[in-house]
């Protein structure tokens, strides 16, 4: 019994003295191991913050050009509405043709019969009055009882009313004359059959993806397109391009200020034809895919280029000067020279945004970025570039000694934003806060007078190929700039 008993108080011992060693170490590594497992748990949640980040800013841009896609279905809805109607004015006027031709052919027809009724009734009536004398004739004859006369009066009157005889056997067959019109029941039943005046089919493009707006433009070399025509050389200046618009086909419109026109150009440059204005146009607008707003003088007129030609449409009367003018998704945005305001394409004034007390010229060109939260005018006078929010207020302001007298700017589809100052072109960040570059300065070898200094007057980015083309200054040329 005494050694059982010593021999478990020596296990016991053992035990004990194990378990001071080993458990330490057992808590020590369940701590490390809980320590490592909550470290890794706190890094897995610093990067599941970022997933989420990069998932809500994903989200955001789908939500935005979703958003973009319900505007421009719109659009393309109302554009579409436009060529039915004209499909429908088309259809109508052929009609109008076909009409026009059979009532030419029912009066011609008229006109025909009338003449020989008109005929018939003429010989009848000659006939009459040949009878009559013969009658006459006769009874004078009669009465003095003259045989030898009285045998060649029966000879030319039995002959006469011979003929007579035969003519009326000829001409008088039939009992009345009557036109009768006959319709083409295939023309209807072609119609009828038809399901509509054209097919509808739903196009999915994918969203243009929009750049870096601060990315700095760098171009390569230029060339020169000569833009006069006839009858531009009766003037004692030469053409003055105030504005710049580049349609998705590629054809290039120029308002020129000296001229009082604005031209058409193909996607070449050449010229193709040009549509003659009231007064100087101010600016240009892109309204839809064929469609441009100007505006001259105190109104914005709407020209359609079809086929080459420049049609013009209906315009918008205003209160105020129409100098500048932009338009973003069915809103219309004009400048006055003192006042920038929101119109609706039909002429309501929504709101003056932004005003400018002066007595001088101040506010001029204006544009809107992309995404439509932005908008930027020239301060002439002040030699500045405004940013202002949706609702006219002021974001930033920027000045710059190349910015001299601005004449015009730009903005590209990524956001970038162009300004002409008096002798150069400049690249400004989106915010419109700071010069991003000094993109160019037109060489003095496209003077067209050796007295006028090469003044960019208008600028346009051209993303079909993927050029900038600067208007200029009393110079019979546009300078096409390669973008790298």
């Amino acid at each position: 019994m005494f050694i059982k008993k010593k021999t478990c108080q020596c296990f016991a011992k053992t035990i004990a003295s194990y378990a001071a060693e080993i458990v330490p170490f057992y808590i020590t590594d369940y701590a490390k191991r809980s320590s490592d497992k909550v470290k890794n748990t706190f890094m897995d949640l610093e990067q599941v913050s970022n997933t989420i980040q990069i998932t809500l800013a994903e989200l955001n841009e789908l939500r935005e050009n979703q958003e973009a896609s319900i505007q421009f279905v719109q659009c393309s809805f109302e554009e579409q509405l436009h060529k039915i109607q004209e499909s429908r004015e088309k259809i109508i006027a052929a009609l109008n043709i076909l009409e026009i031709k059979t009532l030419t052919e029912m009066k011609d027809t008229l006109t025909k019969l009338q003449a020989s009724l008109k005929s018939d009734v003429d010989k009848c009536a000659t006939f009459e009055d040949e009878l009559k004398q013969f009658r006459d004739a006769i009874e004078e004859i009669r009465d003095k009882d003259k045989h030898e006369l009285s045998h060649i009066a029966n000879i030319k009157c039995k002959n006469k009313i011979q003929l007579i005889e035969q003519y009326r056997r000829e001409n008088f067959v039939q009992v009345k004359s009557s036109i009768t019109f006959l319709p083409n029941s295939e023309i209807e039943k072609f119609l009828s059959n038809l399901s509509g005046l054209g097919k509808i089919e739903h196009i999915a493009q994918p969203l243009a993806v929009r750049g870096n707006p601060d990315q700095i433009i760098r171009m390569e070399g230029h060339s020169e397109y000569v833009i006069s025509m006839e009858g531009d050389s009766d003037k004692e200046w030469f053409c003055s391009i105030r504005d710049i618009c580049v349609l998705p086909s590629g054809q290039v419109l120029l308002a020129d200020e000296d001229y009082n026109n604005v031209k058409l150009l193909n996607e070449h440059y050449q010229m193709v034809t040009r549509y003659r204005l009231s007064g100087p146009p101010w600016g240009l607008c892109q309204i839809t895919s064929s469609k441009v707003g100007v505006s001259v003088g105190s109104e914005v007129q709407f020209i359609k280029v079809k086929n080459n030609r420049l049609e013009a449409g209906r315009k918008i009367r205003l209160k105020h000067q129409c100098r500048g003018i932009a338009h973003h998704q069915g809103d219309l945005f004009v400048t006055s020279g003192s006042a920038l305001y929101k119109y609706s394409l039909s002429g309501y004034l929504v709101q003056k945004l932004h005003e400018v007390k002066s007595d001088t010229f101040t506010i001029g060109c204006c544009a809107v970025s992309p995404t439509g939260d932005k908008l930027y005018i020239i301060s002439y006078s002040d030699h500045s570039l405004l940013t202002l929010a949706m609702d006219g207020s002021v974001l930033a302001s920027f000045m710059d000694p190349e910015l001299q007298y601005p004449g015009a700017l730009d903005v590209t589809p990524a956001g970038q934003v162009l300004v002409c100052g008096s002798e150069s072109i400049l690249q400004v960040d989106s915010k419109g806060s700071r010069k991003l570059e000094t993109l160019t300065k037109p060489p003095y070898s496209v003077r067209c007078n050796p007295n006028v200094t090469p003044c960019p007057y208008s600028v346009c980015y051209n993303s079909n190929t993927g050029s900038i083309i600067a208007g200029m200054y009393r110079i019979d040329k546009i300078l096409v700039y390669k973008v790298i």
